[in-house]
């Protein structure tokens, strides 16, 4: 290789190294990462508002006398994903891959490329963005892992 040739290449690699190291360094969170589970919010059950899972799918059956959300959905008090409003007697599929918790991990929803045991559904709420008071938790009737 010339020497002009090695000249270039060398603080071409060093500038490419840096910038790469610097923005690996940025801070903040990134721009997937969602938030933290909001702890000190009341809860409102709602028996008549049922969530399925079959696989990696969520289902969520609306047969409450309200709408639910617009807002956040959080299942397991951790993974989180943002909804639309859902009017009474809809039912909504989520992609249980789609939920993540603060750090941008994925829920593990399991699949059949998946390489780790899937996480069970327990828990599931939607915290309203128009009233921050409180959490509107559904009924998990099936989590059937496929």
């Amino acid at each position: 290789m010339p020497n002009s040739l090695k000249n270039r290449i060398g603080p071409a690699l060093t500038l490419f190294g840096a910038a790469v190291f610097l923005s690996a360094c940025a801070g903040g969170p990134p721009p997937f990462a969602v938030g933290v589970y909001p702890p000190r919010l009341d809860q409102q059950v709602l028996a008549e508002a049922t969530v399925e899972r079959s696989g990696t799918v969520l289902l969520v059956h609306n047969n409450s006398q309200m709408i639910l959300g617009p807002g956040r959905m959080w299942v397991n008090q951790e993974f989180s994903h943002p909804v639309d409003a859902i009017v009474i007697g809809e039912t909504v599929q989520f992609d249980l891959s789609e939920f993540r918790n603060e750090f941008g991990e994925r829920f593990r929803a399991g699949g059949f490329w998946a390489t780790e045991r899937p996480k069970r559904v327990g828990l599931v709420q939607i915290e309203p963005e128009a009233d921050g008071a409180r959490l509107l938790g559904l009924v998990v009737v099936a989590d059937e892992l496929k």
